[in-house]
């Protein structure tokens, strides 16, 4: 396990009691569509230092609804000196979907309370294996219903800082 991202998102929620749900931050145009914040890949920090990062995700260009699939999300510095960002958090590295209307369909994360901290060597790629399961939480039938069938739009951002990752186009199809 790679030292630097010390907390997946499943062994996260196990922690019961130290939890804190933690979705991308809300900067949107409609009012009740959630997106993970935009900004350029250079933003200046706390210590008024900038830093030149990009996010990406990969995964399979087709994955099966209702079922957990395998996402590889990363963060490259492009500085020539390593670069430590704090996090109020265990989330570091997450992902949001949307549909093509625009829609957050992906769910928040559940992270630990503690602060953390990742370091980023000078040129160096972090790279986080994830999953996610395309489905949503049906209120009428009190459960949760695989997405349906389709295109989405997945983006990779680093957690209160921002350097959204540009679109990663996934199918959805039936299982």
């Amino acid at each position: 396990m790679n030292s630097k991202l010390p907390c997946l998102a499943v062994l996260c929620v196990s922690l019961a009691g130290c939890v804190q749900p933690t979705g991308p931050v809300h900067s949107s145009s409609a009012a009740t569509s959630e997106r993970a914040p935009r900004s350029s890949a250079v933003r200046e920090e706390a210590d008024h230092r900038l830093f030149h990062l990009s996010t990406s995700v990969e995964a399979g260009r087709s994955m099966v609804t209702g079922s957990f699939n395998v996402v590889q999300l990363s963060v490259t510095n492009h500085e020539r000196e390593p670069v430590t960002l704090g996090f109020g958090s265990g989330c570091q590295l997450l992902y949001v979907v949307y549909d093509l209307h625009g829609n957050q369909v992906s769910s928040s994360f559940g992270c630990t309370a503690f602060p953390t901290q990742l370091t980023i060597g000078a040129r160096e790629t972090v790279r986080q294996t994830t999953t996610w399961e395309p489905e949503r939480y049906d209120y009428g039938q009190h459960a949760y219903v695989p997405l349906p069938a389709g295109l989405y739009r997945m983006h990779a951002y680093i957690s209160e800082h921002g350097y959204e990752s540009p679109p990663f186009m996934v199918r959805l199809v039936e299982h």
